[in-house]
């Protein structure tokens, strides 16, 4: 895989070659899955479309490998570069048993201190097994699935099948302001709000929202990569706040601008996650 079949549109379905058990976490193995619609969060739609595109993504993926790695050891590195919060993560492998060199997987990273506990009832390794998508129960509440960022240095964790603390964050496919709903004649409330599986992005990890706008702030990455950090309410909860969440938007996937703390937003983000710690 060259390093451009990252940020290519192809087909995401990909086949099961094994699955196994640990307690109740099924672990099943896939062929590796695309990101380009992730990559396309990052960098916007339309600079993905540009063509000219390879150039300046080469040269964030070699400003990657420059850095001191997040994590190293005798088969791969994680490397990073972008702004404070968001990045271009690129996981390179130093030595496997096929090959030597190479860019494994390069995908957009957003940190956060958002955090959320969650039990993984599933998960979807990709290939050499340093990613993964993982499936389970969020705050005991609601079933979410998200693509592991740190699965290359935490993989002893998530397949512990125990409760976890785990850093939760989006990135935008599309952002537009929520126009009142209604089903049957009759409005919903509101303060209504929703979280569902998006069916078309072919993967787990994208989902539709509507939600509640509680935050917002410009961010620049670098000269071509500008957007905002819009912390979302995604659902309701009278007892407490069960899922608020960071999602970067870039400007070119964003129909609405004229941002307001209190209104509606609705749109299709992808959820990365990372965790942190057993929680006991």
């Amino acid at each position: 895989m060259g390093i451009f079949d990252f940020f290519r549109k192809k087909n995401s379905k990909s086949n099961t070659e094994s699955v196994s058990y640990n307690g109740e976490l099924t672990i099943t193995s896939h062929t590796k899955k695309n990101l380009f619609l992730p990559n396309a969060a990052l960098y916007g739609f339309e600079n993905m479309e540009n063509e000219n595109h390879e150039a300046f993504l080469s040269e964030m993926v070699d400003k990657a490998l420059q850095q001191t790695p997040v994590e190293e050891n005798p088969v791969y590195k994680v490397c990073q570069s972008g702004s404070n919060r968001v990045m271009q993560r690129v996981i390179y492998i130093i030595s496997s048993y096929h090959r030597k060199n190479f860019v494994a997987s390069v995908f957009p990273y957003f940190k956060t201190e958002s955090v959320i506990q969650f039990t993984p009832h599933k998960l979807t390794k990709w290939d050499a097994a340093i990613e993964a998508e993982v499936e389970g129960i969020a705050q005991d509440t609601f079933a979410l699935s998200f693509y592991a960022a740190d699965y290359a240095i935490n993989e002893s964790l998530y397949q512990s099948g125990q409760r976890l603390e785990v850093k939760i964050s989006a990135l935008a496919l599309v952002i537009d302001k929520s126009e009142p709903l209604q089903a049957n004649g009759m409005k919903f409330s509101e303060d209504f709000a929703a979280l569902i599986p998006n069916k078309e992005a072919g993967d787990l990890c994208f989902y539709d929202f509507i939600g509640k706008l509680i935050h917002f702030e410009t961010h620049t990455v670098n000269e071509l990569i500008h957007g905002y950090i819009l912390t979302i309410k995604m659902i309701n909860n009278e007892k407490q706040d069960i899922f608020t969440i960071d999602v970067f938007a870039n400007l070119q996937n964003m129909r609405i601008t004229d941002l307001q703390v209190g209104m509606r937003l609705a749109g299709c983000v992808w959820i990365q996650g990372e965790a942190s710690k057993i929680i006991p």
